[in-house]
């Protein structure tokens, strides 16, 4: 907790990249911080259900707007908490998490996991305001505020700019795991889903289709598979689940029925 609020979520939904870059991997092997960090965050959250601390006595009389509680903004609000300014948070959505909560799916990144980070932040007296739509730095520094941190996140999909991709059926990768997180189930059973990408939202929506109960799911990348962005053990559990992996292919359009 000196250096990440949020060390649930690591454990569970981070693709460790620092193990893949350590150097230590040419000695015998990097260590597994990953899951060291998880069984901790485990262990202690089990015996702790809430902080054992609270706002820190100093006060240095600063206010500070955080727009957006995902990771950078709740951790953004740890930090300056810790430094004894008084921290708000401004979520638009309903609740509070980001993509933690909306776009990782939950048989990686359990909620409650998610609920209990939140509360490292909020033990020092950060408050989060959710339904609040932020207009403008102004507006905010009208209100009070000696700074503002804009962490509003980056879930935009891109296009592919083919014909056809707005037709029915067809959806982001991130508007689709969002559905999926909020109980908004899609008929999936019986179907076949192709999945365009080979990142690691790709495999998130070929593995929750595959729990959606879809008859094949394919993934289908441009590039040649050693390429593909996704993290191997992600992968590894795709294909371990059914997933067919095509590559060096690429829609020209989508065609409906």
């Amino acid at each position: 907790l000196e250096d990440a609020p949020l060390v649930g979520s690591l454990g569970k939904a981070c693709y460790a990249p620092c193990e893949k870059e350590c150097t230590r991997a040419e000695t015998g092997g990097a260590p597994q911080i990953r899951m060291i960090k998880r069984f901790l965050a485990d262990y202690y959250y089990e015996r702790h259900p809430e902080p054992e601390y609270g706002p820190p006595g100093k006060k240095t009389g600063k206010r500070v707007a955080v727009v957006g509680s995902g990771p950078a903004g709740l951790g953004a609000a740890y930090f300056l908490a810790r430094d004894g300014h008084e921290v708000r948070i401004f979520e638009e959505r309903d609740i509070a998490g980001g993509m933690l909560r909306s776009e990782i799916p939950r048989f990686r990144l359990p909620k409650e996991t998610v609920d209990r980070d939140i509360m490292n932040v909020t033990a020092l007296g950060v408050a989060i305001e959710t339904g609040a739509k932020i207009g403008s730095v102004l507006e905010l520094k009208k209100r009070g505020y000696d700074a503002v941190f804009i962490s509003i996140g980056a879930d935009l999909s891109r296009t592919m700019g083919i014909e056809g991709e707005n037709s029915e059926g067809v959806m982001s990768g991130t508007r689709f795991l969002y559905d999926v997180t909020h109980g908004r189930k899609h008929d999936l059973a019986g179907k076949v889903v192709a999945v365009v990408g080979g990142g690691n939202v790709a495999i998130d929506v070929a593995r929750s289709a595959v729990r959606l109960g879809a008859a094949k799911v394919m993934i289908v990348y441009r590039r040649a598979r050693g390429e593909m962005p996704a993290s191997r053990e992600e992968i590894a559990g795709a294909e371990a689940e059914g997933v067919t992996i095509l590559d060096r292919l690429g829609p020209s359009r989508i065609v409906t029925a």
